[in-house]
């Protein structure tokens, strides 16, 4: 492909060829799903906006519009969740406690993500 091209295209898919990206991205992608599940077994919207948030992110993503900050954003929705589940009478306890654990492997990479891609990692300082 030619520079023109390239730059003529919102899409940036080459951070997704990269283990820890696409970790963080297979993890929100899940996390999209079992929302996006529970709404069709509950029919509360809650979950499907929960659901289009994520997908809306992982979109995002894969553009050129994507910045470090986002990590920080997913993060802070995330956490706020888990926050709103535990507060809110722990409801569907079982499948709670499963996308908590996929949540806070989410934060961590993403984290991590963010503190590399800011160059805050001694990895992103090199020798």
């Amino acid at each position: 492909m030619n520079d023109d091209r390239r730059r003529n295209t919102i899409l940036e898919l080459g951070r997704i060829r990269e283990p820890l990206h696409a970790t963080g991205f297979g993890l929100g992608a899940l996390l999209a799903g079992v929302h996006l599940w529970l709404g069709t077994e509950t029919g509360l919207t809650t979950f499907y906006v929960v659901g289009a948030v994520y997908v809306a992110g992982l979109a995002v993503y894969l553009t050129t519009y994507w910045r470090p900050v986002g990590y920080l954003v997913a993060i802070v929705h995330t956490l706020a969740l888990g926050v709103v589940w535990l507060l809110g009478g722990r409801a569907f306890f079982d499948v709670g406690v499963a996308t908590g654990v996929l949540a806070l492997s989410f934060v961590v990479v993403s984290g991590y993500l963010f503190a590399a891609d800011s160059g805050l990692t001694a990895a992103a300082h090199g020798p």
